[in-house]
C-alpha cells in the first residue's frame, strides 16, 4: 500500500532565462470592422480672412476670401499648382421664386412701366428679336441702334431706311422731308424757302449763292421765257427782259466792256474809275454830278437850266435865256484871256 504524501520541500532557485526562440509565421488579416468608432470632439472655430473693397487685393495669400463691394460676389484666393488667382465662389442655386402676378400691359412679355422707365447709369437689355412700341423717346445723350426699327425709321449695318413721307426736324423747325423720288431741305420750317429735289427737277425757293460757279449742259430759262443754251460772243450774259438786283452787287470783270441799252438805279450809282459814254441822258427835274471825293463842286441840270458849283458857291448859270456869271448874292469877276466874241448884249453889274 502507497504511504501518505511527505510534506513539500523547499522552492528552489530560480534558473536563468533561456534564448528566445525563433519566430513564428504571420498569421491571416482578420476581417473589416463591421462597427463605427465613436466620433472625436468639434476642433476649435479658426479665423477667415475676409478683404471688402471694389478691385482685387494685391498680396494675398491662398485661402483669403474677398468680398467685391460694387458687385456683390465673394472670391477665394487659390494656387492650382500652376498659378495663384482669385476664384468667384458660387453657391448652390436657390428654390425657384413663386410666379409674379400678371402684368398689366400687352401680351408679348411686355414691361409696363407707368408713366415712363428712368435708368440711371444703367443699360436696359432687350431681346434683339423683340419688338417695342413707345409713344415717344426722349434721350439727352442720343440713341444708338446696331440694327432693327423704331418708328417709322429701319436700321441696317450703314444704312437708315425711312418710309415715304417721313421727315426728321430739329427744335429750331428746320426739317428735311423723304418722300416718293423727292428730297426737300426746308431751313425754316416752311416750304416757300429752303431745296426740293425730285426726279424731274431741283426747285430752289431762295437766291442759289454759288461759289465755285455755275455750270448748265441744257441752257437756262428766264422768268419771261427767254431760253438760252449757248453762250453769246464776247463774255455777254442775256437776261432777256432784263436782269434785277435785289439788295445785291453784281461784280463785272474790270478789264470787260459791258454794252446795256440803258441804266435805271433808284439808289444812284458809284464808280471806281472814268467813266467814258459816247452821249448821257439824265432823267428827272432836278439832277446833279458830282466827285465822290468832294460833293461840293458839282454840275446841276434842270428844266431849262444848267449851272457849275464850286465850294457850294454858283459859278455860271445858263436858262436858255441868259448866262450867269456867280449870283447876285455871290457875284464872281470874269476873267477873259484871250477874244471874246458876244453876239448880245453885256450886262456888268460893277463895270467893265
Amino acid at each position: 500500500a502507497q504511504g501518505d504524501q511527505g510534506i513539500q520541500g523547499i522552492q528552489g532557485t530560480t534558473g536563468n532565462t533561456g534564448a528566445q526562440g525563433i519566430q513564428g509565421v504571420t498569421g491571416n488579416t482578420g476581417a473589416d470592422s463591421t462597427v463605427a468608432g465613436p466620433q472625436g470632439p468639434i476642433g476649435n472655430t479658426g479665423a477667415v480672412d475676409v478683404s471688402y473693397q471694389s478691385t482685387a487685393p494685391t498680396g494675398a495669400s491662398a485661402g483669403e476670401v474677398w468680398f467685391n463691394s460694387t458687385s456683390g460676389l465673394f472670391f477665394v484666393y487659390v494656387n492650382d499648382g500652376d498659378s495663384n488667382q482669385w476664384v468667384q465662389i458660387v453657391g448652390s442655386p436657390g428654390p425657384t421664386g413663386a410666379t409674379g402676378p400678371a402684368g398689366s400691359g400687352g401680351g408679348g412679355g411686355g414691361v409696363s412701366a407707368g408713366a415712363g422707365l428712368t435708368l440711371n447709369g444703367s443699360t436696359l437689355g432687350i431681346d434683339p428679336t423683340a419688338i417695342v412700341h413707345v409713344a415717344g423717346i426722349s434721350a439727352d445723350g442720343g440713341i444708338t441702334a446696331g440694327s432693327g426699327k423704331i418708328g417709322r425709321i429701319t436700321f441696317d449695318d450703314a444704312t437708315i431706311r425711312l418710309v415715304n413721307g417721313a421727315s426728321v426736324i430739329n427744335t429750331s423747325g428746320a426739317w428735311t422731308y423723304y418722300g416718293t423720288s423727292e428730297l426737300g431741305l426746308f431751313p425754316n420750317g416752311s416750304t416757300n424757302q429752303g431745296l426740293s429735289i425730285s426726279t424731274a427737277r431741283t426747285k430752289a425757293f431762295q437766291v442759289i449763292h454759288a461759289v465755285g460757279g455755275i455750270s448748265a449742259d441744257a441752257g437756262i430759262t428766264f422768268p419771261d421765257g427767254t431760253y438760252q443754251d449757248t453762250a453769246a460772243t464776247g463774255s455777254t450774259i442775256t437776261a432777256g427782259a432784263g436782269m434785277t438786283l435785289a439788295g445785291s452787287t453784281l461784280g463785272i470783270d474790270p478789264t470787260a466792256v459791258v454794252h446795256v441799252a440803258g441804266i435805271s438805279s433808284d439808289g444812284g450809282a458809284t464808280f471806281g474809275g472814268a467813266i467814258i459814254v459816247g452821249g448821257m441822258n439824265i432823267g428827272g427835274v432836278s439832277e446833279r454830278l458830282a466827285s465822290v471825293a468832294d460833293g461840293t463842286d458839282f454840275v446841276a441840270f434842270g428844266a431849262n437850266r444848267f449851272e457849275v458849283y464850286q465850294d457850294n458857291n454858283r459859278m455860271f448859270k445858263a436858262d436858255g435865256t441868259r448866262n450867269y456869271i456867280g449870283s447876285s448874292s455871290s457875284p464872281k469877276d470874269l476873267y477873259v484871256y484871250g477874244e471874246l466874241n458876244n453876239y448880245g448884249m453885256i450886262t456888268a453889274q460893277a463895270g467893265i
